[in-house]
């Protein structure tokens, strides 16, 4: 009789469901929709574009995750480098993909590799290393050990 669930050479990923992703979808419609009064998201254009990209993300990473994970790099090394005020979910958000991925159970490698790179993205756009290393350590890390 075999265990496959107690196997370690055997890789289970969770797929999920329509409804799994129509889920990640209201989410971030949601989150879009009161990013301004819940999270301090500023009432400017730019803000909200941002804004909006990155919760596209969530729904984008629920169905390809690579991609998503890619794109919400991309936005996040973006809104950390900009000179103006564009929100904080921006640069969070790839910590979040990183929870909803490794509890998927998807490889480890890209999604270590996702969490280095956004650790480099927060490093890179503080004036002190240090600063980067305290939004690593405040939102990065509790993300990687939950997940």
């Amino acid at each position: 009789m075999s265990l496959l669930a107690f196997d370690t050479q055997t890789s289970f990923t969770w797929h999920p469901t329509r409804r799994t992703h129509l889920l990640h979808a209201g989410v971030a419609i949601l989150l879009l929709s009161t990013s301004s009064v819940t999270i301090g998201v500023p009432l400017t254009p730019s803000a909200f574009l941002v804004t909006a990209m990155s919760l596209a993300c969530l729904p984008l990473a629920s169905r390809l995750p690579a991609a998503g994970a890619a794109a919400s790099l991309a936005v996040a090394w973006f809104a950390a480098n900009s000179p103006y005020d564009l929100g904080g979910i921006a640069v969070v958000l790839p910590w979040g993909l990183c929870i909803m991925l490794l509890g998927r159970g998807l490889r480890r490698d890209m999604i270590y590799i996702l969490a280095f790179t956004t650790t480099l993205a927060h490093l890179s756009a503080t004036p002190t290393w240090y600063q980067g290393l305290i939004q690593t350590a405040t939102f990065g890390a509790p993300c990687v050990v939950v997940g």
